[in-house]
């Protein structure tokens, strides 16, 4: 097995004399580790795993948002608010056979916050019964590629299909 690391050494100056800082790196893990120079030897250095980070840029991840909307709108037969949020009168991300209406979001990180706020204005933005829904999906962080996707009901929703499949 090979495994490729990156070394960053530093000659750093304290008061006891000349200390050689080493940093590694290595696939999503990183250490570091003081060595003063009087102390010869083997050292060992102990990784630990850094925290994944959205590495996309915003033009992808701007083409990954419209991509879910339009793929969560065709999925169920609906269609996307082109413009959503930017233009009057064109609220939510998607409507599906006027009975949802839905709002998309996605995380590339470890999670999704969703606000009272957030529920407020979805729910606000439904017209003649439609059923708020937010459609999560989470992401690659390199890729974007889904990963995993979610849906949000409201609880009274959720209740009324258990009853139907029953």
């Amino acid at each position: 097995m090979f495994v490729s690391l990156k070394v960053i050494p530093q000659l750093l100056a304290d008061d006891s004399g000349y200390i050689l800082r080493l940093s590694v790196r290595m696939d999503g893990y990183t250490g570091e580790k003081d060595i003063p120079l009087t102390e010869a030897g083997e050292h060992t250095i102990l990784l630990t795993k850094t925290e994944e980070r959205d590495r996309s840029s915003p033009k992808r991840r701007k083409r990954a948002s419209m991509k879910q909307e339009e793929q969560v709108a065709v999925l169920h037969g609906g269609h996307r608010n082109a413009g959503s949020g930017s233009v009057a009168g064109r609220a939510s991300d998607a409507s599906i056979r006027e009975r949802f209406r839905i709002e998309n979001k996605y995380t590339a990180g470890a999670g999704i916050r969703v606000t009272k706020a957030d529920v407020n204005k979805i729910r606000g933005e439904c017209e003649r019964g439609q059923i708020p829904v937010f459609q999560m999906d989470f992401k690659e962080p390199n890729t974007l590629r889904n990963l995993d996707r979610w849906v949000m009901v409201p609880l009274e929703e959720w209740t009324k299909y258990i009853a139907e499949a029953d």
